[in-house]
């Protein structure tokens, strides 16, 4: 009997357009997901450092009678009266480890630093400081108020310059007055949110609504709110 060749039919090229058009539409509709899923993770891991600085905080004012490193005088070890953000962080560093930490992964316009010495990559480098550094501190947090913002993410407008008489700190802080009508969240970072780790441990991501109910009943008698930006 003789054999049936069968000849595999190739894809026409009407086939070929319509299988191409329909991988482009299924990649355009799983972009956004993708893009939404990555800045989620980005989001998360940005948390997740600031909830490493706020332990950091906490472990090294438990060895100087629970006061905050700017409460504490340089002659104690401590930042009080030292008017760099990055300062502050740097003297927290035997507990943080390593200062990528400071680094929010959203934060495009920040540097990562290596490690706390002063090398080419170092945070304490001149060239990196405070542009090593996503996060404010806040000057006026002390241990016992546990609804007060210790540290907080850099996007945020308030009045400048002023001054913190709690950290001994001149001309150089933002006051966050809910009622001034200047306070706000900026676009870089969250996207015209941020977080704010709280004395409390817990870190707190804001809208510009849930910032100013926060100041309201954060503790501070004269709504200051007072934080040391980079």
């Amino acid at each position: 009997m003789a054999r049936v060749s069968k000849q595999r039919r190739a894809f026409t090229l009407i086939e070929l357009l319509v299988v191409i058009a329909i991988i482009g539409i299924l990649v355009a509709m799983l972009l956004p997901t993708l893009a939404t899923a990555k800045a989620k993770s980005k989001r998360i891991a940005c948390v997740s450092n600031m909830k490493q600085v706020d332990l950091a905080i906490v472990l090294w004012s438990m060895d100087h009678d629970g006061r905050y490193p700017w409460i504490v005088k340089p002659v104690e070890d401590g930042s009080y009266g030292l008017n760099e953000a990055w300062q502050h962080f740097a003297i927290i560093g035997e507990e943080l480890g390593t200062p990528k930490v400071l680094h929010c992964p959203m934060d495009k316009d920040r540097q990562i630093a290596e490690s706390f010495n002063g090398t080419a990559t170092g945070f304490t480098n001149s060239t990196m400081r405070n542009a090593a550094l996503s996060y404010a501190i806040g000057t006026e947090a002390t241990e016992g108020n546990t609804t007060m913002h210790v540290v907080v993410d850099r996007n945020i407008n308030g009045m400048f310059p002023k001054t913190c008489t709690v950290a001994g700190i001149t001309n150089y802080i933002t006051t966050l007055n809910p009622f001034n009508g200047g306070t706000t969240w900026t676009p870089e970072l969250h996207h015209n949110e941020g977080n704010m780790a709280l004395a409390d441990g817990s870190v707190q991501l804001f809208s510009q609504f849930g910032l100013l109910e926060h100041l309201q009943k954060s503790g501070d008698a004269n709504y200051s709110n007072c934080i040391l930006k980079p």
